[in-house]
């Protein structure tokens, strides 16, 4: 993310990084204010946009083709930035982890992305990937790979996070 959440990954109802003369476009296209211009950007984008749901899962679920170009933009844009950091650090990386609601929530997306990074030593462990027992799934912390590369699953907790940052109370601290 940058200034705002509209640059990085495409989202629900986000662009996702874009060309920034697309703006321009649009708003000279069709006299756009920018207040319009960041409202589409913000809220009328995205795959929700392409597809019609903001909900990752039936996405992966339907067999439509624009879902699947959906879900291929996704894994296209992750594998921009696999590709960037993995160069950055000169392959002196330790894990791949998946994290938020689509990263912990689609063993579909997880399976895809370990797939196209087999280059690169990850290997995913399909049983890990998919489980569905309850106690493995809301670890902190699991391990879905079997490579060297560690494939890594990691709740989130979006929410509490920001409110601890945000907090000054020691209470909430210590939770």
């Amino acid at each position: 993310m940058s200034l705002t959440p509209v640059d990085g990954l495409p989202g629900a109802t986000r662009t996702g990084s874009i060309d920034p003369t697309a703006i321009l476009h649009y708003m000279r296209k069709s006299g756009a204010s920018i207040d319009d211009a960041e409202a589409e950007l913000n809220s009328k984008s995205g795959w929700n946009t392409m597809t019609g749901t903001s909900s990752f899962g039936d996405i992966v679920a339907s067999k439509e083709d624009k879902d699947k170009l959906a879900f291929d933009l996704v894994v296209d844009r992750v594998m921009n930035y696999v590709g960037a950091y993995w160069t950055k650090l000169e392959g002196e990386v330790d894990a791949l982890v998946f994290a938020g609601g689509i990263g912990e929530k689609s063993p579909q997306l997880r399976a895809k992305i370990a797939e196209k990074c087999r280059c690169l030593g990850v290997v995913l462990h399909d049983g890990r990937n998919l489980t569905n027992d309850t106690k493995e799934v809301l670890k902190t912390v699991r391990s879905i790979g079997e490579g060297r590369m560690k494939l890594l699953v990691v709740r989130t907790d979006e929410q509490y996070e920001m409110a601890r940052q945000c907090s000054h109370d020691e209470e909430l601290y210590a939770l």
